[in-house]
């Protein structure tokens, strides 16, 4: 049993093991979107948000943690899993998924700001929304996930960032899909192997992510979202284009940052000028994780952003 359970929530354990997660799928923006949910929809509303190459189980253990106090959901973004997969790669542009995600919190909390935790790149699609729509989130806790304007910024003045990215290009190449798919997805499976390993005990299997990338068009499709943002990612927009931007891509709700800082995609860089994007910025920096510290350090995760959700929402019971 993870330590997600065993230290940190203890005599809730038999409480939460009765929280059962639900399939649901929702059609929102001409796009259906498949979702996990856990908890009573009249408990305010938090939304997890997956990053590449995962998919909404990798939450499965936080849905079933939070689920007794809150209406806890996690979709699968566009092109993941079992959501739709448009074919044309500008249907994966940052404006489309935000919309996907906008749809989908009118829907399962009306009227009701909710918070959101999100990774990797469902933390830029995160930080995009809650730019755009403040009155839809009440608090937001990234997970080594980088500020569009932050992510451009250290790019272009940061060589070993600059380098790091490297992985960037590589995902938006046409050969990605064949390359990570070759010999039953071997490649995509060491990358993953690399991020876990000295860690056991995860929500997703191996299986399990071989399942989800051998859904039809599934391999293309969760790469095309960075074809269709590559961009947005060049130091090319940053300066100019992205310091007009600054003032419209502030963050003006609560914000937990939490940082893995053995990345080796997302470096220090990426996060050191947050504060000027956010009025009310957080963080947490995990010196002994890496990219994934929502899946190697469930425990600590679990106590910050319970720390943080009592802020967002003190009547809660977690």
């Amino acid at each position: 049993m993870n330590d997600l359970y065993r230290a940190t929530v203890g005599s809730r354990l038999s409480r939460m093991e009765s929280e059962a997660i639900h399939q649901v799928v929702h059609l929102v923006n001409n796009i259906e979107l498949n979702t996990l949910s856990c908890g009573k929809d009249t408990l305010p509303t938090i939304v997890f948000l997956h990053g590449f190459p995962t998919f909404s189980a990798v939450w499965s253990r936080y849905l079933t943690a939070f689920g007794s106090d809150y209406h806890c959901i996690a979709p699968d973004l566009r092109g993941f899993n079992r959501s739709s997969k448009p074919e044309a790669t500008e249907a994966y542009r940052i404006t489309h998924s935000v919309a996907d995600i906008v749809g989908l919190l009118r829907k399962v909390s009306p009227g009701q700001p909710v918070m959101m935790v999100a990774h990797d790149i469902g933390g830029y699609l995160a930080y995009v929304l809650a730019s755009l729509h403040p009155e839809l989130i009440c608090g937001l806790v990234v997970i080594n996930g980088a500020h569009p304007n932050a992510l451009r910024r250290a790019i272009a003045i940061n060589d070993a960032q600059a380098k790091a990215s490297g992985y960037i290009e590589f995902l938006s190449s046409t050969d990605a899909p064949r390359l990570l798919s070759k010999a039953g997805f071997k490649g995509l499976l060491n990358i993953c192997r690399e991020m876990r390993e000295g860690h056991e005990d995860f929500d997703l299997s191996e299986q399990d992510l071989l399942d989800a990338w051998s859904q039809l068009g599934a391999a293309t499709g969760m790469l095309n979202w960075y074809r269709a943002n590559r961009h947005a990612l060049t130091p090319q927009t940053h300066s100019a284009a992205s310091e007009k931007l600054q003032s419209e891509a502030m963050i003006l709700v609560p914000h937990l940052l939490i940082w893995g800082q053995r990345d080796p995609y997302l470096l220090a860089a990426c996060h050191q000028c947050l504060d000027s994007y956010c009025s009310d910025l957080q963080k947490v920096l995990i010196s002994d994780a890496g990219h994934i510290p929502h899946e190697t350090h469930a425990n600590l995760m679990y106590e910050q952003i319970s720390c943080f959700l009592k802020r967002c929402h003190p009547a809660a019971g977690v």
